[in-house]
């Protein structure tokens, strides 16, 4: 793909700068639904589902692009995801599936640099050699001086980044938002003004003079709302690490706006009979922001993460029998029952049982089943904290369930999934009790 204007012999200086932006942080894989046993077999080539950036989006040199993709029908024997700016190699994640977890997703960041057009793809393999079809978007990447006064005709995006720090999402472009706001009080005050009193027809009979008062126009705030500038996901808190979404809003669509975040750079909006998050940037607003409430959001959940390189982990030899027993105490579930496709915050309390406490924190696996045929229909992950003997902790997590609608599930909560912890009982530390529900319709059908 031709990259702007670089002629052809920087062309190849150019890229190496590019990709060296992309290790500006690392990646990191987390399991977002699916089996976690290894031993599930998964037929055929891994899919690849690429969420962000979106198509044709636009950026300014010098900000950062997150990519974030899922890998459907992955299993144990996905031995790579291979990360490609054009056709170049600039991330590539080894056995990223060790948990064999059906679903799995990966994020990285790239500090753009240099001005032109680009392609991102993202790649999945199996150890047989089968491999996903490339999830591919082209991006787009403009001088800072080119952005002064742009309109988005082509429906892209924007990204500014902060004065501070380069961040994943950044600060929204607010330029266009007072130049909407103002534009609709001018559209007021000409409609208030703009048709004139028709004077009183004269009479034969002269009166005293009479001072009327003018009429003065005032403005009405009106209802702020946000219309969208190209397709984007809306998600249950004010962050891309609220996975996953728990929806999608179409180019040209308008919504409500609701309330704000602090940083001001997402908007909360009614979305069907509930509400949803939206990137700022992602939106032109019209109408009164200045009321907005300041909502924060849901806590931001912990994702369970791995790295592309594994650290190999020593046991320690245990010289006397295990103290320490953890079991499930209770399963909070907030809305409940879950609504589909929208995320509920799952509260495990664990507590310990044993005669001595646990010197480290483990994970806990949150998965949603379903009560007709045992199946795994999501699956999410938390971590907990050390434990004291007879003292009970807590780990929260969100989980979003979007098929079977009206029909019977439950959450189940299995603590110390990779066995780090040494128990006395290691057979009591799952449960699902007391956490029936009928999935609501929400937005699935």
């Amino acid at each position: 793909m031709q990259i702007g204007a670089i002629s052809g012999q920087n062309r190849l200086s150019f890229l190496i700068i590019l990709i060296a932006g992309l290790f500006v942080t690392g990646c990191s894989l987390s399991p977002s639904g699916g089996s976690d046993s290894a031993s599930d077999t998964f037929e055929g080539a891994p899919t690849v589902r690429l969420f962000s950036p979106l198509p044709n989006q636009t950026f300014l040199e010098g900000t950062t692009v997150n990519i974030q993709a899922r890998v459907e029908n992955a299993g144990a024997d996905v031995a790579s995801v291979t990360i490609y700016l054009d056709e170049a190699v600039v991330g590539q994640a080894i056995e990223p599936n060790a948990s064999g977890a059906a679903t799995f997703s990966i994020t990285q960041d790239w500090l753009t640099s240099v001005e032109g057009q680009y392609e991102i793809s993202v790649e999945a393999a199996r150890a047989d050699g089968t491999t996903s079809e490339r999830a591919t978007v082209s991006v787009s990447v403009i001088r800072q001086a080119e952005s002064s006064g742009s309109t988005q005709a082509d429906n892209t995006a924007q990204i500014v980044p902060t004065p501070t720090e380069v961040v994943v999402e950044a600060q929204p472009d607010t330029s266009s938002q007072t130049t909407d706001t103002t534009a609709d009080t001018a559209a007021d005050t000409s409609a208030d003004t703009a048709a004139p009193t028709q004077a009183p027809p004269a009479t034969s009979t002269p009166g005293p003079p009479t001072n009327t008062p003018e009429p003065t126009a005032t403005n009405t705030p009106s209802i702020p709302m946000a219309l969208v500038i190209s397709g984007a996901n809306l998600r249950s808190g004010p962050n891309t690490v609220f996975e996953p979404p728990v929806g999608s809003i179409a180019a040209n669509q308008e919504a409500e706006i609701v309330a704000v975040n602090p940083a001001r750079d997402w908007y909360k909006i009614r979305y069907f009979n509930s509400t949803a998050w939206i990137f700022a940037s992602l939106v032109t607003t019209t109408g009164d922001l200045s009321s907005l409430p300041v909502d924060a959001g849901p806590p931001t959940p912990i994702p369970a993460t791995n790295t592309f390189t594994p650290v190999p982990v020593t046991p320690t030899p245990t010289p006397v029998p295990s103290q320490i027993n953890l079991v499930v105490a209770s399963i909070g579930i907030d809305p409940h029952p879950l609504v589909c496709q929208e995320a509920s915050q799952i509260t495990v309390n664990v507590t310990n049982n044993g005669s001595a406490g646990t010197e480290n924190g483990g994970k806990i696996r949150i998965e949603a089943i379903l009560v007709s045929t045992g199946a795994t229909l999501e699956t999410t992950e938390t971590i907990f904290q050390p434990i004291a003997a007879g003292a009970t902790g807590s780990a929260t997590a969100f989980i979003s369930v979007g098929t079977n609608f009206d029909e019977l599930q439950r959450i189940r909560a299995t603590i110390d999934t990779d066995g780090v912890i040494a128990e006395s009982n290691e057979s009591d530390n799952t449960s699902d009790s007391g956490t029936d529900y009928v999935l609501q319709k929400g937005g699935c059908g």
